[in-house]
C-alpha cells in the first residue's frame, strides 16, 4: 500500500496507526502454570498483525543484506522465513556471517546442497553438470501419499479453529 493512498482506505493518520500498532505489540500477556507473563519482545503468536510485521522485518533484513554484501547471490527467494539462494561455496561463510550481522535477533541457518540438489519448501532444485538448473516436486522421506477423503468424518478447518 502506498502512503499517498492511505487516505482512501482509512481516516487514521500514519501516527495514529503507529500508536495503535505499538499498543497491540506492547500489551501481550500469557498464562503459564497459573502465572501471568507479559511478552517483552517480538510479535505475539497468533496475532493477525504478527505475520505482516514478520514479513516486513524479513524484507528489511534481506534488502539490507543483499544491498551491502560484496558477493551477492546469483538468486535469492524467500517465503516467510525460508530462503533459497545461489552463491559460490567460497563466499558461503562470509555471506552467512553477513546475513547474521544485520539484526541481532534474527539468525539464519544454512543447508547446503547434497548430490547437486537442495529442497526449498515443496520444490527440489537440482544443479546439472552442464550448469543448468532443474526443479521438481519435493516430498520428505516421511511423506506417505495418504490424504483424508474430502467427505470423511473430520471437522472442517473452521470448526477446528473455533471460527
Amino acid at each position: 500500500m502506498r502512503p499517498d493512498h492511505l487516505s482512501e482506505r482509512t481516516n487514521l493518520s500514519v501516527d495514529n496507526i503507529m500508536k495503535l500498532l505499538e499498543m497491540v505489540l506492547d500489551n501481550n500477556f500469557l498464562v503459564f502454570n497459573g502465572a501471568f507473563y507479559k511478552q517483552i519482545f517480538g510479535c505475539p503468536m497468533g496475532s493477525p498483525v504478527s505475520a505482516i510485521l514478520a514479513n516486513l522485518v524479513m524484507e528489511h533484513v534481506e534488502e539490507r543484506a543483499l544491498d551491502t554484501t560484496p558477493h551477492p547471490p546469483k538468486w535469492w527467494y524467500r517465503y516467510v522465513d525460508d530462503s533459497h539462494g545461489c552463491l559460490s561455496r567460497e563466499h558461503l561463510t562470509e555471506f552467512h556471517n553477513h546475513l547474521n550481522s544485520i539484526n541481532q535477533h534474527i539468525k539464519f541457518t544454512i543447508e547446503e546442497e547434497k548430490d547437486g540438489s537442495i529442497a526449498f519448501l515443496d520444490t527440489k532444485t537440482t544443479r546439472n553438470p552442464d550448469g543448468t538448473i532443474n526443479t521438481s516436486v519435493y516430498r520428505k522421506a516421511t511423506h506417505t501419499e495418504k490424504y483424508l477423503h474430502f467427505n470423511s468424518h473430520h471437522p472442517s478447518p473452521t470448526q477446528t479453529l473455533g471460527c
